[in-house]
């Protein structure tokens, strides 16, 4: 286990990452029946860029990492990210775990 001093250190880590090189996004959560969007930063890696994300899960596929922070429900499977006027749709979203605690999702989205 780590310290509070050290888990506070890597947690800020992360999100001082993501914020610094992240790219603004609009979430939307398909479940509320309001579809209100929310504006965030997102870590994002696409398949233009990533030959394995392409074999894997193919082309204009693409891995968005976010802030727990971001979000007042975990986002889930059909949950839409618009990035850079591209609409990618969660096909999975997993759990970043530091020290037994969420401190982030790492969503998955299908390409062609």
């Amino acid at each position: 286990m780590l310290s509070a001093q050290t888990y506070g250190n890597f947690k800020n880590s992360f999100d001082l990452v993501v914020n610094l090189l992240g790219v603004s996004a609009d979430y939307t959560c398909v479940k509320d029946n309001t579809n209100s969007k929310v504006g965030i930063t997102v870590g994002f890696s696409s398949s233009k860029t990533d030959t394995t994300l392409v074999q894997s899960q193919g082309i204009n596929s693409a891995v968005i990492t976010c802030k727990v922070a971001d979000f007042a429900n975990a986002p889930a499977k059909f949950d839409r990210f618009v990035i850079n006027t591209q609409t990618f749709v969660a096909d999975s979203v997993h759990k970043v775990h530091l020290n037994g605690r969420i401190i982030g999702y790492r969503i998955q989205t299908q390409g062609k």
